[in-house]
């Protein structure tokens, strides 16, 4: 395979389905979050919520936080060129505000959500202060890495990728339209 397949490949294949996938179940996690909910289902919402959350997390730890995973964003190629992945770090520092502080802490304290309490399955997870802010900075990586993906897209002559700003709405307005049928019931 060509240098542009393999890239093409990974991209569509691989890393923007994981970043798709983050983006949508955080939605879903936090749409379900902000709603009241009747008490008597409380347990059905909090495990619905708990699986979202940890499908979300899952997401964004196999393309920004496990350099062994295969998605891993700076896998796009055997050997990527270090400007390609200046111009990603470059891209989410100016686009998102964060430093690479910012960034490290939140990418590490991602991995500690994921190991404590979703690969290791704490059920008491709502129970354990998380800072929200690190889900907050995560969805500003996955939308550095959308616009580094699409700025590296044009520069290989590809299409862009779909939009996470309409991955989100469209996962707020699923959240709410199946809600509207349970309110009904």
């Amino acid at each position: 395979m060509d240098r542009e397949g393999e890239i093409q490949s990974r991209i569509f294949c691989e890393q923007i389905p994981q970043v798709e996938l983050f983006v949508r179940n955080l939605t879903y996690y936090q749409s379900l979050s902000e709603t009241s909910l009747p008490n008597e289902d409380q347990d059905f919402w909090e495990e619905v919520s708990y699986a979202f959350l940890g499908a979300a997390i899952l997401a964004w730890y196999n393309v920004f936080g496990s350099f062994k995973s295969h998605v891993y964003w700076s896998k796009l190629i055997e050997k990527i060129p270090e400007k390609v992945k200046n111009d990603f770090k470059k891209n989410v520092y100016e686009l998102t505000n964060l430093n690479e502080n910012v960034y490290q802490k939140c990418r590490n304290n991602i991995i500690n959500l994921r190991d404590k309490y979703f690969a290791h399955r704490d059920r008491d997870w709502h129970k354990h202060n998380y800072n929200s802010s690190d889900l907050e900075n995560a969805i500003k990586i996955a939308k550095g890495y959308e616009s580094w993906v699409n700025d590296l897209l044009h520069k290989e002559s590809f299409s862009p990728m779909s939009s996470l700003a309409d991955n989100i709405q469209s996962a707020k307005n699923e959240v709410e339209h199946i809600l509207s049928f349970y309110k009904k019931a």
